[in-house]
């Protein structure tokens, strides 16, 4: 079991700072460009899901406040907090 904690604690190592890097590559391009073009949630899910199979990511008609909020949330940032939450959780084990 002892393996496996580790093991996991590593990949939330990986999680945290893969986190960090995006997050400084957004800061990197907004100060070399002065416009700020970082990965939101909205830019995230439109990647994942087809915007014909969910309109409501380009053209939201209701929950508009919510798109709003998304669309501002940078998804390095939330990696980040995943994988810090995963890194507490799966402190490895010492012997």
């Amino acid at each position: 079991m002892a393996g496996r904690s580790r093991i996991d604690w590593l990949w939330a190592q990986s999680i945290f700072y893969a986190g960090i890097v995006g997050f400084v590559i957004q800061v990197f391009w907004f100060l070399r460009d002065g416009v700020w073009s970082g990965l939101s949630l909205i830019d995230s899910a439109e990647l994942v899901f087809w915007p014909s199979d969910w309109p409501w990511l380009c053209d939201p008609q209701s929950w508009q406040g919510l798109h709003l909020i998304l669309n501002w949330v940078s998804l390095p940032l939330i990696i980040v907090l995943w994988g810090a939450v995963l890194r507490a959780l799966e402190k490895p084990v010492r012997h």
